[in-house]
């Protein structure tokens, strides 16, 4: 989402036209009233409480991030 915007906002500075789409439809990541198991948010002890894991980040490269 942070590219689309990014290039929206440079196209509109720059005075040129910019056609994608500016609606993106996200897969649910995390849901904890949903009752899906799979959808429970994911805990991991040796990160920080607010950390997102259902991020694609690697996991060890979550951790090195988060412990600076």
């Amino acid at each position: 989402m942070v590219r689309v915007a990014l290039r929206k906002a440079v196209a509109a500075a720059q005075g040129m036209s910019n056609t994608e789409a500016s609606i993106i439809n996200l897969p649910l990541a995390e849901d904890s009233a949903a009752g899906d198991p799979a959808l429970m948010p994911k805990c991991d002890t040796g990160l920080p409480p607010d950390a997102i894991l259902s991020t694609m980040l690697p996991q060890d490269k979550l951790k090195a991030l988060l412990a600076k």
